[in-house]
């Protein structure tokens, strides 16, 4: 089990229903979840300068009003060395998107980042997260 998760996603219900399906399938002690993507790099980078800790991982959407997934991601890494894909630094912040986009390029994209872990479709599925459990062990 992980310590802490964050569930980044601007539609409300679907932040209900995934945070439900996280803590049924017993995948982190602590779920922390924000509609605001921006509230939530704040948040995460506050506590990564105060020595706080990072999230064992982030579910992140990528198509959200203002900071979509994308700027998100791009400033994490800036966060990072902001120069490589092969740091410490870098591949301290884990990543999963979920995502309803199904656009190749979407996917693609996903790839260039060493952040991210896992790209997976909405809904999230309990079937998704065993997956992700056995595979984090």
């Amino acid at each position: 089990m992980l310590k802490e998760v964050i569930l980044i996603d601007d539609e409300p219900v679907t932040n209900l229903i995934n945070c439900k399906i996280l803590r049924k399938a017993g995948f982190a002690e602590q779920v922390q979840v924000f509609d605001n993507p921006e509230k939530a790099y704040q948040t995460i980078l506050q506590n990564f300068q105060a020595n706080r800790g990072i999230p064992d991982l982030i579910f992140l959407d990528l198509n959200m009003p203002g900071m979509t997934g994308w700027d998100f991601i791009n400033q994490l890494h800036e966060q990072g060395c902001g120069r490589c894909s092969l740091c410490d630094t870098c591949y301290r912040w884990k990543v999963c998107i979920l995502s309803s986009s199904i656009d190749e390029r979407d996917i693609t994209k996903a790839t260039q980042f060493p952040q991210i872990i896992k790209y997976l479709p909405k809904p999230l599925s309990i079937e998704a997260i065993e997956k992700l459990k056995a595979n984090w062990r």
